[in-house]
């Protein structure tokens, strides 16, 4: 093999095994390049999580601001000597000739800033490389886009803007400079994307992390991370105006359900593997091909492995009960399905286009078939009234009934925050129909504290309120939730964020519907 490569997930991420270094260094490996895939954010998570200015540090690095109570003096130092330490370790181990960042989401941009200068600090020689998609987003302060202003001030020799999995290996051959766009990936080159390579991964510090203590052992195995990756598809069917997956992928592209089911029982064969996990934002945007890759394989290894996915509901047109039955028979154990609302008129405001009835047939087919379903929720999109919140209260008191043995588990995301990569900020006709708040829009709150023109009462007040409400409605009806959560822990970030809240009010969101 030639050269020595180092991908890394920058911090901070969600506690869950980062796909992007493990799947691009098995791409590279494949290719002779000797290549190394480390979840950072899990270790510096792990280092850091117990510490008692975590939930300040986690929005400071997030947010980019703090309540005016935390010194944020000793959690910068503690941060420059883990990185520094991990670096080292990394040079001793490695000596890479490159290193790869995988800045996922804007949350991990922060942290960057402390982690490539100490990079060119400690692996002076060392090529840096950035993908991610959160370098298509706009960095206020130079009103550029991220890419381009880690490009000009020198933080990065090469950056990768979109798919990297075919285009890094052309990249690190080629000894690259610049920024490259590389195109969509096609069909073709999904059928040839290898498994992703965990052996520079600590499953378990995951394990550690979210400490999951689900009541039913059958759930707690499946539960564990140290799953299979497969990824069947790239993009989706649905165009969420919250959603920022069409920015990415414009195109559905789903490879052949055959191929899939082949790679998942080639690698039942040869590893003894049994749980799988799709990383696709959805699994059954292609009906036809999802219903094969379930034939095939039903009929090769009926019920030998478990696997779960993002879906979407559909009707019952498009998706006959006989498609949740042999989705059991070929292993299917759970949907994550982003319900989001209660409220049909809300979900219709998403264009999340499914109704109440399909939502019922959905939810019935998965009971009855056995496969556990987590719903994600969100609370306090633009035009959710009360009325619409309490559809989404009602929502789960009309299915508690089918909550025994974890079948309902759900997912609720903090307040609903703003996207600048999502339709909803950049669709014309949406943003006349709902005018943001211009005073809040440029600063660095806009993303929680944002209000609009057309639902005034919508403030982050309010939205604060309501979730802490569901939260209790969900506890109250013994619901389950998607990881065990420590909520003592979980209201406590929440409550920070809604302090910097109260010290800004005068610079936030009082306005009056003029229209």
């Amino acid at each position: 093999m030639t050269n020595s490569v180092v991908i890394l997930s920058v911090p901070y991420t969600e506690m869950v095994p980062s796909v992007a270094p493990a799947l691009l260094s098995a791409c590279l490996n494949k290719e002779g390049i000797e290549t190394v895939g480390i979840d950072f954010s899990v270790e510096f998570s792990y280092e850091f999580h117990k510490k008692p200015y975590w939930n300040n540090l986690k929005l400071f690095l997030s947010l980019g601001t703090v309540n005016n109570d935390f010194n944020y003096f000793r959690p910068l130092v503690d941060i420059l000597k883990f990185i520094k330490k991990k670096l080292l370790e990394i040079k001793q181990k490695h000596n890479p000739t490159l290193i790869g960042l995988s800045i996922f989401t804007t949350e991990s941009v922060n942290f960057s800033y402390f982690l490539i200068p100490y990079i060119r600090k400690y692996l002076p020689n060392t090529k840096i490389m950035l993908g991610g998609r959160a370098l298509e987003s706009t960095c206020r302060v130079e009103n550029k886009l991220h890419y381009q202003k880690y490009y000009d001030h020198g933080l990065a020799d090469v950056i990768i803007i979109g798919d990297a999995e075919v285009q890094i290996i052309d990249a690190i051959k080629s000894n690259a400079v610049g920024i490259i766009f590389a195109k969509q990936q096609t069909q073709e080159d999904l059928d040839h994307i290898p498994s992703p390579d965990w052996s520079g991964y600590n499953f378990n510090l995951y394990n550690e992390l979210h400490d999951i203590e689900i009541a039913a052992d059958h759930t707690r195995k499946f539960l564990n991370p140290r799953a299979m990756v497969i990824t069947a598809s790239k993009g989706c069917v649905r165009n969420c105006n919250f959603c920022d997956v069409k920015e990415y992928w414009p195109n559905y592209v789903f490879r052949r359900g055959e191929n899939v089911a082949h790679d998942i029982i080639k690698t039942y064969y040869e590893t003894g593997t049994t749980e799988f996990e799709f990383v696709d934002n959805l699994i059954n945007g292609s009906v036809p091909n999802y219903r094969k890759m379930n034939l095939v394989l039903a009929e090769h290894i009926p019920k030998k492995i478990r696997y779960r996915g993002f879906a979407i509901f559909r009707d019952r047109r498009s998706m006959p009960e006989t498609d949740f039955e042999i989705a059991a028979q070929a292993g299917c154990f759970q949907w994550s399905v982003g319900v989001e609302s209660g409220s049909e008129s809300v979900r219709k405001s998403m264009r999340k286009n499914f109704s109440d009835d399909d939502l019922d047939y959905g939810v019935n087919q998965l009971y009855k078939n056995g496969i556990i379903q987590t719903w994600l929720l969100m609370v306090g999109y633009p035009s959710e009234t009360e009325t619409d919140f309490e559809a989404t209260m009602n929502l789960l008191s009309r299915y508690k009934a089918m909550n025994n043995n974890n079948m309902i588990q759900l997912h609720v995301t903090l307040p609903f925050q703003l996207n600048e990569m999502a339709p909803l900020l950049k669709d014309e006709e949406y943003t006349n129909h709902y005018s943001w708040d211009e005073q809040q829009k440029n600063t660095s709150y806009f993303r929680y504290f944002w209000t609009t023109i057309k639902n005034p009462e919508n403030t982050f007040e309010a939205r604060y309120n309501r979730y802490k409400k569901l939260i209790q409605l969900a506890q109250d009806l013994k619901y389950t939730f998607l990881w065990n959560v420590d909520f003592q822990k979980h209201f406590g970030e929440l409550e920070d964020l809604k302090k910097i809240y109260d010290q800004n009010k005068k610079k936030v969101i009082y306005i009056t519907n003029n229209k």
